[in-house]
């Protein structure tokens, strides 16, 4: 039986104030050999910053051998924060039955 994630949450307005505490976290929960998930579900509002530092967070989760997900469901704050900023399948973010596992492609790394 697989181990449960480590699970964080985005708060309500992920905004560029919170992107610091999102990063410690991230790098504190990454180092983990355990799936990392962020849960969106109570995010409102997420901003550029917030984008930055999760597309940043699934490049590091690769290159360490990590798994991170960020919920991404049609409709919620961080999948039309992603397409109000044109971050979406065609600019390499890999989003599967909801879930944003990652990031690939030329296009990630400009």
């Amino acid at each position: 039986m697989p181990a449960s994630p480590v699970v964080l949450a985005l708060p309500e307005r992920a905004s560029l104030a919170d992107a610091g505490g999102l990063v410690a976290d991230l790098l504190r929960s990454l180092s983990s050999p355990l799936t990392v998930r962020i849960e969106t579900e109570g995010a409102r509002d997420v901003s550029l910053a917030t984008l930055q530092v999760l597309v940043a967070a699934h490049r590091h989760a690769a290159a360490a051998g990590a798994r991170l997900e960020v919920s991404a469901a049609p409709g919620s704050a961080v999948a039309e924060a992603l397409a109000l900023h044109a971050l979406g399948q065609d600019s390499g973010i890999v989003i599967d039955n909801g879930l944003w596992t990652g990031v690939s492609g030329a296009e990630a790394r400009q």
